[in-house]
Order: C-alpha cells, then structure tokens, then sequence
C-alpha cells in the first residue's frame, strides 16, 4: 500500500498554468487542477487559445489510479469551429476511445508495450502526469491513446540530446521521448511537474507560468 500512496504523490497537487506557442507565437493557455485522494489523482483542465486562426476553448479531466495508471478521459470543447468529444476508458490491458470524429474503437495492448497513456490534441491534461507515470512504471513501453483522432501509437523513452532551454530551472531534468512526434519534457524532480514541453515537430513550445 505504501509504494501505492508515494506514487500517486510524486505529481504535486496544484494549480498550474501554461502557455503554448507555435513558430514563436502564443496560441493557447490552459489552467491545471491536480487533486488528489485514497483514490488516485484527477487531473481538471480549463483551455483556450486558437486553431488554425479561429477561437478555440474546452476543458478536460484525466482520472488516474493510486499507481498513476489512466482510468478515465473526457474532453469537449471547440478546436478551429469543430466541436469536440472525446473520451477514453482503461480497465487493465483493455482500452475504449470515442470521439465525434470517428466513434468508438477498443484496443488491447500489446507487446512489448507494458502500460497504456493518453495525450490528446488540445489538451495539456495528458502531458501533465508522463514523467510521474514513467518514473513510476520503471520507464516502460507504452502505447498513446489519442482520442480526437481515433488511434494508438507507440511511445517510448528515448536518449535526451537537447540543450537546456533558456528560463528553464537549473534543477529541472528532462525526460525524452520517441515515437511519431517525438517531444522532451524538462519537469522539476521534487514534484515531477513539467515546466516545459519541446515538440520540435510541430514548433511547439508549451511553458509552465511562473
């Protein structure tokens, strides 16, 4: 029970609020709620910002066990004037996602990923618990669930070569990822929040207001 508790308060409880830029320019600010309990983590996110040149806004909930394994995802809002509704379920090595874009699919994980997580677009709740989970997990193989567009993808730590972004705290270490979209998140140890996340992909830059 021990290992359970100290695992579901590796991610600090707070409010948190980060900045998203792409190609340099702000594009979307979300406002994080971590709350904890016997029962595990939820992660409560209110977003906005622009897609595309229109207004974007929502707002999304990520429900974890005490050992940080998804259990539940919601999300509805608006991304660049379409209406988005996504949710994901987790039971073990089973997963359903739903979206108004493609309905509902299940998926089984599958060697050699061990753990299941889900990052979808729009929202920072996903990103928000990776670097508790893989602290936690032992830095497994996983498989990414991304609701909003109705598929899995692996994901994986990969060997960090990035330098250390300016305004990024000295204390902070980075953990890397590889994969279809491959991003670093350079998170405080002590609380394993993130204080920024570099998709150099996609010239985004998302970071943790202080």
């Amino acid at each position: 029970m021990l290992h359970l508790i100290f695992a579901a308060a590796m991610l600090a409880p707070g409010n948190y609020t980060y900045n998203a830029t792409m190609n340099g320019a702000k594009v979307a600010s979300s406002q994080i709620t971590v709350k904890s309990s016997s029962a595990g983590v939820e992660i409560d996110e209110k977003m906005n910002g622009s897609f595309q040149g229109a207004a974007s806004s929502g707002s999304a909930t990520y429900v974890l066990a005490n050992d940080l394994s998804p259990q539940k995802y919601t999300a509805t809002g608006t991304i660049g004037g379409d209406t988005v509704s996504d949710t994901a379920t987790v039971n073990g090595d089973a997963a359903t996602i739903s979206s108004g874009q493609g309905g509902s699919l299940s998926f089984t994980l599958s060697p050699p990923a061990t753990r299941f997580v889900i990052v979808d677009l729009g929202s920072f709740a996903g990103f928000m618990p990776l670097a508790a989970q893989m602290n936690a997990w032992n830095d497994p193989k996983a498989t990414v669930l991304v609701p909003v567009y109705g598929i899995a993808l692996s994901i994986e730590i990969a060997g960090n070569t990035a330098e250390r972004p300016n305004g990024v705290p000295a204390n902070d270490v980075a953990i890397a990822f590889g994969g279809h979209a491959p991003f670093t998140i350079w998170y405080d140890p002590s609380t394993y929040v993130p204080d920024e996340i570099d998709i150099p992909s996609q010239n985004v830059i998302v970071t943790r207001q202080r």
